[in-house]
């Protein structure tokens, strides 16, 4: 059970391990589905950007724009979607984008990634034997330091409330990862109706909905069915934009106008995803340790960690515990990095004084085990 108030900031890399892709492969799978849309006019694609633009295009102007878009993207070598929609200005880049990255992100998430089963070795010598067993990530290791002690709903409520979760994905894999060890731990099954709808399953999604707080800074591809109800509906888990069906067209939609640029959210334009700064400026004002996982550090990112967005009253007298992963950045870099942080989350100490800052060369589950 979790007993301190810990942040976790997370990166592309946190995702990578449920098979979602990032980065340069997010932009090379968005570059090919726009380019396939742009000669498939009957695609879910092409009409969602259709509708996007409530007609006004022709469908060669429609076709135009995609392949444009599709060939400035892949030759762009921009390190995230992110960037690329930030920098590129070009009318309807933004609108393809997002859909590309709704459409993308929905086909790649899936159940069978979250809990993928790999080989395992048991017994000795002539009675050695090979088994299936989950393969081991660090979604599961958070959820064992969530559930670790818990007996019942309420301590799981109150190890809940003390993690809070800011995501620069777009994807729900952690949510409902969490929420699906949760299901299959507490759910009780009606004695006389084995198999059928359960007694406390809405217990669950309750505290779900209440007390795990996970907030997508960029928005998400749709929210859960146990998540609050808001524009854009719900989207299941594991739902792929393969049919051209109404439903689905719309669907790819509301998730698109549920992403946000950098630029939205600091013109607080998109009402869709606007964020209670001040609730995070708490959040991490309050918790005892700050860790940032799979994390790339980019300096669009970086932004939000000034006081610009957040309002952090640290003292010289307190401060969290600071670390995070850095697997492939430079030494020189991860001094910058540090400085950066050092700044925003201890105001005016000196360098010196910053033993409590923990990056390190290593995966996530390494990190786990050593520094969380």
């Amino acid at each position: 059970m979790l007993t301190k108030k810990t942040c976790l900031v997370l990166g592309a890399g946190a995702s990578a391990e449920s098979g979602l892709p990032s980065g340069r492969d997010l932009i090379y799978l968005i570059s090919k589905e726009a380019a396939a849309a742009r000669d498939q006019p009957g695609s879910l694609y092409f009409h969602a950007f259709d509708r996007i633009t409530s007609g006004r295009l022709s469908n060669t102007r429609l076709r135009d724009s995609l392949d444009l878009f599709s060939a400035l993207l892949e030759r762009s070598y921009s390190s995230s979607i992110d960037e690329f929609i930030v920098t590129n200005q070009t009318p309807y880049f933004k609108e393809i984008a997002k859909l590309g990255i709704a459409i993308v992100l929905n086909r790649f998430e899936s159940s069978k990634n979250l809990f993928e089963l790999e080989d395992y070795k048991i017994g000795r010598n002539e009675t050695k034997s090979t088994i299936q067993v989950p393969r081991k990530n660090w979604y599961q290791q958070i959820w064992n330091r969530i559930n670790s002690g818990c007996n019942n709903l309420d301590q799981l409520k109150t190890s809940l409330s003390n993690i809070k979760i800011i995501t620069f994905n777009y994807d729900r894999s952690l949510e409902q990862f969490l929420y699906s060890c949760a299901l299959n731990t507490y759910v009780r099954i009606n004695s006389d109706a084995f198999g059928f709808p359960t007694n406390n399953e809405s217990d669950i999604e309750t505290v779900f909905r209440h007390y795990l707080q996970v907030n997508h800074v960029y928005g998400q591809i749709g929210r859960l069915s146990w998540q609050n109800e808001v524009l854009g509906g719900q989207i299941p888990y594991g739902l792929n934009f393969f049919e051209l069906k109404t439903d689905q067209i719309r669907a790819a939609i509301e998730i698109s106008e549920s992403i946000s640029t950098l630029q939205e959210i600091k013109d607080h334009s998109d009402a869709q995803n606007q964020l209670d700064w001040v609730s995070i400026s708490k959040d991490f004002t309050d918790a005892s340790s700050i860790h940032f996982l799979g994390f790339g550090y980019h300096p669009q990112n970086m932004r939000f960690f000034s006081n610009e967005f957040l309002n952090c009253s640290f003292s010289n007298e307190y401060s969290p515990r600071i670390g995070g992963t850095c697997m492939g950045i430079s030494k020189p870099r991860q001094s910058e990095i540090k400085f950066a942080i050092s700044n925003w989350a201890h105001g005016q100490i000196d360098l010196p004084d910053l033993d409590l800052l923990n990056f390190v060369e290593c995966d996530i589950s390494d990190y786990f085990n050593t520094y969380f």
